[in-house]
């Protein structure tokens, strides 16, 4: 009894303190989540101004991204606009120099584009290059030599031209492109190839369209004969009677084919080995026609861009 009036008597005591301890706890807990909201209302409000901020220079980013692609266009424009006024100018002094009306004056203008030429194109010919009775060797291995000052800068201009011609086509990224990859996956057509021959194929791209018109007409040919064709004949070439026959004759014309070239202007020179065994070839698969005058200078100028197997096909 006494142990259940203790009890009873302590009770209101302890359910009172938990009460107490139950409010306090509340209390601070309601202090504890005003404070919590209180932090999320300047987080979020922080957040809007960066999300505003961002936005705003999204909406600058997007409108610079335009105006810079509109600048591109037109400078891509005024670009072409200028190397037309370029190649415009060369061929009018081309036809201007040796005129008595012709400004000599000009000549410093010629020498300036001449220089930012040869930047990108360091085989193009240099005044000092071209001096009167020095030898000026192009691209290609053809000597030229000008005792006079005239010819000499009319050569510089044509060269020019040329190399204006070539960078219109080449900067023509789209059109360049899908034509190369045409003919890379062989579906170019011949008019189409053509078309490109007649306006002028960039020397840079010469030995992959010649090669791509050589195989695409010799293919059943090619095929028939077998891969190694052109070893076989050419491993003939000492052996053979036929080649006995025509050896004279190309023999004379070998040194007469392109004299003024240096891959063809010694009787030693890589390019006459090449000539004599790519036309005494032809004379082992065709006897009946054997060797004609003329053939020799269709060779060689193949012989400049393409192998020889190439340019005996």
């Amino acid at each position: 009894m006494w142990f259940t009036r203790s009890r009873a008597q302590t009770m209101p005591s302890t359910q009172g303190t938990a009460i107490e301890k139950s409010r306090a706890h509340s209390h601070d807990s309601g202090i504890a989540v005003m404070g919590s909201v209180s932090s999320s209302n300047i987080d979020f409000a922080s957040c809007m101004d960066h999300v505003t901020e961002f936005q705003l220079l999204s909406d600058l980013y997007n409108e610079t991204t335009q105006k810079a692609a509109v600048f591109e266009v037109e400078k891509q424009s005024m670009q072409q606009a200028l190397a037309s006024l370029k190649q415009d100018y060369v061929l009018l002094a081309y036809h201007s120099i040796g005129s008595t009306l012709y400004d000599y004056r000009n000549l410093s203008r010629i020498e300036e584009l001449l220089l930012e030429a040869c930047k990108a194109n360091p085989a193009l010919p240099t005044i000092e290059s071209v001096a009167p009775g020095l030898c000026h060797i192009d691209q290609f291995g053809f000597k030229h030599v000008f005792m006079e000052k005239v010819p000499a800068m009319q050569y510089v201009c044509r060269q020019l031209n040329y190399h204006y011609v070539n960078e219109t086509f080449l900067k023509n990224e789209n059109s360049c492109r899908k034509v190369l990859d045409n003919v890379a996956n062989g579906k170019i057509l011949m008019r189409t190839l053509k078309e490109l021959a007649r306006a002028g194929i960039p020397a840079d791209y010469r030995a992959i369209f010649w090669s791509f018109v050589v195989r695409m007409s010799t293919n059943e040919l090619r095929d028939k004969q077998g891969l190694h064709y052109f070893l076989d004949l050419k491993r003939m070439v000492t052996k053979a009677e036929v080649s006995r026959t025509f050896h004279e004759q190309i023999a004379k014309d070998l040194p007469r084919t392109l004299p003024t070239n240096c891959h063809f202007s010694h009787g030693d020179s890589e390019g006459i080995d090449k000539l004599y065994v790519v036309l005494q070839s032809f004379c082992l698969h065709c006897p009946e026609i054997g060797y004609c005058q003329g053939m020799n200078f269709i060779a060689a100028i193949s012989l400049l861009f393409l192998r020889s197997e190439e340019s005996f096909w």
